[in-house]
């Protein structure tokens, strides 16, 4: 199962790149998050992983496992009932950058079932994930965290 958006965020790709190659931001954008740490040793890049607790999904470890600074980045997670990934891919545009969000998810046992429920719910979560992004980018005292946890 695929879901896509796209939102166009009036922030430098080099500053949208770094926003979300920091999983620990995520709960500054979408609201399922309650909590995500980076949990391996030394600066953001392909490999590093992170641990995140959310409202849906409960506990999660997360991997970036494709790291292309400042146009892709692609975290993958599995669990007994899930294999997830999501892509981020950043384009340069006219006064920032477009931003594509691509998530696709590979359902197992039991959950299979809930393969057509989830299809009706993935375009509007998506399209709320790039609102979200956008929202924490453009708002004036945000600035996205490095990849050392500092502001930028």
């Amino acid at each position: 199962m695929e879901a896509r958006s796209r939102v166009v965020i009036n922030r430098a790709p080099a500053d949208v790149f770094a926003f979300l190659a920091d999983r620990r931001n995520e709960v500054r954008w979408t609201s399922s998050a309650k909590r995500v740490e980076k949990v391996s040793p030394g600066p953001v890049a392909a490999g590093t992983r992170f641990h995140g607790s959310y409202r849906l999904f409960g506990e999660l470890d997360i991997e970036l496992t494709d790291y292309e600074p400042p146009r892709r980045l692609v975290y993958r997670s599995q669990t007994p009932t899930v294999d997830y990934r999501m892509a981020f891919l950043i384009t340069p545009v006219a006064g920032g950058s477009e931003l594509e969000i691509a998530g696709e998810e590979q359902m197992k046992g039991a959950m299979k079932l809930l393969v057509p429920l989830m299809a009706l719910l993935r375009k509007p979560i998506f399209h709320s994930l790039g609102r979200g992004i956008k929202r924490a980018l453009e708002a004036g005292s945000d600035r996205p965290l490095t990849s050392s946890g500092q502001s930028a």
